[in-house]
C-alpha cells in the first residue's frame, strides 16, 4: 500500500520524496541520511500514537533519542517546518497524509484523490489532544457523504443524495446498501495511513538476544527489547513456525520454543539440520541470533511495513544471499513492504539475482544511491532492468577497489 515518502528539513534532508516498492533498497556512503528516511517513518508513528506531548518528544524513539526540534531540524533552522509526508494506493485509491512540526505551528492533512476528492486539513500547535474536528461533504454517484475527521482518524455517515427527493431513506434497500458499502470503502481509505503506520516496524542495529531463558513481559506499542520479542515468539506459535521455516532456508536450522513445565520460564533453542544439535539461540552464534531476531519482527502478522539497517551484519555471505532471497519471498508470499538500508553490494547483487531469474519484476524493487552534499541529503533512483542490471552500475560500491587490486598485483609499484 505504501507508494512514496516524502520529507522535507528533517535532518540533513532539505526536500526530497522516494517511490516505494515492495523491496526499497538504500545505499551510500555512512551519513548519507538512509536512517533518516526510515527515522521519518518511526517519527510520524509516534505523532499519531500520541499526538498530545511535547513536540520534542516526536523526536524521542523506542531505539534512539535524537534530541529536540532544533536538534533535528534542516541547518538548525528554528523558524523552518519539518515536513513529513507519506502517500498510500488503496484498491484503486490514493490518499496522502502529512504532518508538519514547528515551534510555533502545526499542521495534519489529508488527501484523497478521484472519485472521492477529500481535502482536510488541521492547523493546532503540539501538544495537540485530538479535541478538533474538520468536516466534509462529498458526493459520489449521486449520494453524499459527510466526512468528520480530527486529525487523526475519520468517520463517514451517509447524507442526502443528489436526486430530487433528497432522501437516501426513500430509496431501494439494494441502494442503500450500496451507499454504506462505499461509505465503509471511503472511510478505510482515509484510515488507511493511521493503520499501516501503526503497522510499521523497525530493525535497528541493536538486535538479538542475549540471555538463555525468559520470561513473559508485557508488550508496549512498539515491540523493541529483546526480552519483548522473545515473548511474542514464546505467544504466537503460528509465527514461531513462520520464522523456523525461513531460518530453515537462510541458515539450515530450526528454531523452537521450549517452556519448563509449571513455569513462565521459557528457552529459544535451535536445531542443526544437518547434524541434529540443539542448543539454546544465545550459543548459536550472532549471525543466526540476529536472523532471529529479524525474522521475528518481520513476521508478525500485526505488521506491513518493516525498516531495516545493514542486514548484512555478521552472516557470512551464502547466508546473506539466502537472506535476501528470504526478503524476496517475504515481499512476494507475506505481503510485506521491506525498506532496507545496506552498504554490501553482495546484497545487493543477491537481490538482482533474483530480478535476473525472473523471481522479482523490476517495479517490485526501487534502488536508491544516498549521497550528500553541502550537508543536504540526495536519494538518487537508479533504474533496475529486467535482466538484473543497474542503470549507470553499482558505482558506490567499487570506488576503492581498483586502488586495492593494484595494490595486490603489485601495479602501483610497477607504474612508479
Amino acid at each position: 500500500m505504501l507508494r512514496h515518502i516524502k520529507i522535507k528539513n528533517l535532518r540533513s534532508i532539505r526536500d526530497q520524496e522516494v517511490e516505494i516498492s515492495p523491496l526499497t533498497i538504500l545505499y551510500g556512503p555512512n551519513g548519507s541520511g538512509k536512517s533518516t528516511l526510515m527515522h521519518a517513518l518511526a517519527i510520524l508513528k509516534n505523532v499519531i500514537l500520541n499526538p498530545n506531548q511535547p513536540l520534542d518528544g516526536f523526536f524521542n524513539l523506542s531505539f534512539a533519542n535524537f534530541g529536540g526540534f532544533e536538534q533535528v531540524v534542516f541547518n538548525h533552522i528554528p523558524e523552518a517546518l519539518i515536513e513529513l509526508e507519506i502517500g498510500l494506493m488503496k484498491d484503486s485509491d490514493r490518499v496522502t497524509y502529512t504532518v508538519s512540526l514547528g515551534k510555533q505551528e502545526g499542521k495534519l492533512l489529508i488527501r484523497a484523490g478521484d472519485p472521492w476528492s477529500v481535502n482536510l486539513e488541521i492547523e493546532t500547535v503540539f501538544p495537540y489532544p485530538a479535541n478538533k474536528q474538520q468536516r466534509a461533504t462529498v458526493e459520489h454517484q449521486g449520494t453524499m457523504f459527510m466526512v468528520s475527521w480530527n486529525g487523526i482518524l475519520a468517520q463517514v455517515t451517509i447524507g442526502t443524495t443528489s436526486e430530487p427527493t433528497g432522501l437516501l431513506s426513500d430509496r431501494e434497500p439494494k441502494t442503500m446498501e450500496e451507499a454504506q458499502k462505499k461509505a465503509q470503502i471511503l472511510t478505510a481509505l482515509l484510515n488507511s495511513p493511521i493503520e499501516e503506520l501503526r503497522r510499521s516496524d523497525f530493525v535497528h542495529l541493536r538486535r538479538g538476544f542475549s540471555k538463555p531463558h525468559y520470561q513473559t513481559v508485557p508488550l508496549t506499542p512498539v515491540i523493541l527489547a529483546e526480552e519483548e520479542v522473545a515473548t511474542i515468539l514464546a505467544s504466537d506459535q503460528y509465527l514461531e513456525g513462520k520464522v523456523s521455516h525461513y531460518l530453515e532456508q537462510i541458515l539450515q536450522r530450526e528454531l523452537r520454543v521450549r517452556t519448563a513445565p509449571g513455569t513462565t520460564l521459557f528457552w529459544l533453542n535451535t536445531t542443526d539440520k544437518a547434524t541434529g544439535l540443539s542448543t539454546e539461540l544465545v550459543n548459536d552464534g550472532f549471525g543466526i541470533n540476529q536472523v532471529v531476531y529479524l525474522l521475528a519482527k518481520t513476521l508478525r502478522s500485526d505488521t506491513s511495513i518493516v525498516c531495516i539497517e545493514e542486514p548484512e551484519i555478521h552472516p557470512h555471505p551464502r547466508a546473506l544471499r539466502n537472506l535476501a532471497h528470504a526478503f524476496v519471498k517475504l515481499t512476494k508470499e507475506e505481503n510485506k513492504t521491506l525498506i532496507v538500508s545496506t552498504h554490501s553490494e553482495h546484497f545487493v547483487l543477491s537481490l538482482l539475482s533474483a530480478v535476473a531469474q525472473g523471481r522479482l519484476s523490476p517495479h517490485e524493487i526501487s534502488c536508491y544511491l544516498c549521497t550528500k552534499s553541502n550537508g543536504e541529503s540526495r536519494f538518487e533512483r537508479q533504474r533496475v532492468k529486467s535482466n538484473g542490471q543497474i542503470e549507470g552500475g553499482l558505482t558506490t560500491f567499487m570506488e576503492g577497489e581498483p586502488e586495492d587490486l593494484k595494490d595486490i598485483l603489485g601495479l602501483s609499484k610497477a607504474v612508479e
